[in-house]
């Protein structure tokens, strides 16, 4: 449906002199963009053709140049899968889609760009290239590229047959429960799945919620007169790991080593009522990043067993549809319902 603009696009590229025809297919001057090759650190002269970068059977006037509307061939013709431009009948590439949708929806420039690590080159430096060529801005502020779930130490199958969140709740994985695993990892790193390591996610959000019921039960202790203190290392741990390249596994080490901090607080009645409000703002305001804990004040027991037995209903009635929106909306409260047989 977008396929006018990714042509609008191209011929603004071809005027500008970045693009050029030949044999019906579009390509792009990369030796025209001086800023290519700046995301990925890469040296295009030691490009190994063929394997880093894919060589097309049509002609170019340089191998490393890249794609943006292809001639499609006799077989393609006939399925129509085809635009006809003054090229001829060409098909575009992901490079010229990408860069299309989001210029059109997102402007010229947008804060953060994110996406698998495998993708910065040459998909992400090509969007670049074009984005660049055609509005003389960089696309994103901010590149942020992840690595893989591995599932037996193999990447998860891309074309939906390996893992997904909705197998991971079919297996009985609260929401929390994936998020926290999830959230365990360095973005630049691999993700490794394992029900032993969801269930130490489980055990490790146990200890959070004993945490959190202890310090909301507070009714009698002493002021802690190093409060401010406190309150400052909470947020600071936790800010200052996930501002040093959002390292995630320090900041999960300062909420942790906090929450010993304060139990033991808790435990010499160190900390009154007051002091335990504030404790649990500073924690609430970390946790608006990280949507793990469970304050106990946000589902009542009243709302909860209403929606089980609207779906119960559901469920005697066979309104399949109805029960799985219910259940899906129990685990997004981190309620995980196990069915009893009809």
């Amino acid at each position: 449906e977008h396929i006018n603009d990714m042509v609008s696009l191209a011929e603004r590229l071809t005027k500008k002199g970045f693009a050029y025809e030949k044999l019906r297919s579009l390509y792009f001057d990369i030796s025209r963009f001086s800023e290519y090759g700046k995301l990925s650190g890469i040296d295009l002269n030691k490009i190994k053709l063929g394997a880093t970068v894919a060589l097309d059977e049509y002609e170019k006037d340089n191998p490393r140049d890249f794609t943006l509307f292809k001639r499609s061939r006799l077989s393609e013709l006939k399925r129509g899968i085809y635009t006809k431009t003054v090229w001829g009948n060409v098909r575009p590439s992901w490079h010229i889609q990408c860069a299309t949708v989001s210029m059109k929806y997102l402007g010229d420039t947008y804060d953060i760009h994110t996406s698998s690590r495998e993708l910065v080159f040459p998909h992400h430096e090509n969007i670049i290239a074009i984005a660049g060529a055609a509005a003389g801005k960089t696309p994103a502020k901010y590149w942020i590229h992840c690595d893989r779930v591995l599932v037996d130490g193999k990447k998860v199958d891309t074309k939906g047959s390996g893992l997904t969140l909705k197998g991971l709740l079919d297996m009985g994985y609260g929401g929390r429960q994936i998020r926290y695993w999830l959230c365990s990892s360095h973005y630049r790193k691999y993700v490794i799945f394992s029900k032993e390591r969801l269930e130490d996610a489980g055990r490790s959000l146990k200890r959070l919620d004993t945490f959190t019921s202890r310090l909301h039960n507070i009714r009698e202790g002493r002021h802690y007169l190093e409060l401010h203190q406190l309150l400052y290392d909470i947020k600071n741990g936790f800010t200052g790991a996930m501002d040093d390249d959002l390292n995630i596994s320090a900041a999960m080490a300062s909420v942790f080593k906090a929450v010993k901090h304060v139990n033991i607080l808790i435990s010499e009645k160190k900390i009154d009522p007051e002091d335990a409000l504030k404790i649990e703002d500073a924690f609430r305001n970390i946790d608006s990043v990280l949507k793990i804990f469970n304050f106990q004040d946000e589902y009542s027991d009243s709302k909860v067993d209403q929606l089980i037995a609207e779906r119960d209903k559901a469920r005697s009635e066979k309104n399949w549809e109805l029960a799985d929106k219910l259940r899906d909306k129990l685990r997004s409260m981190g309620i995980t319902v196990q069915d009893r047989k009809l």
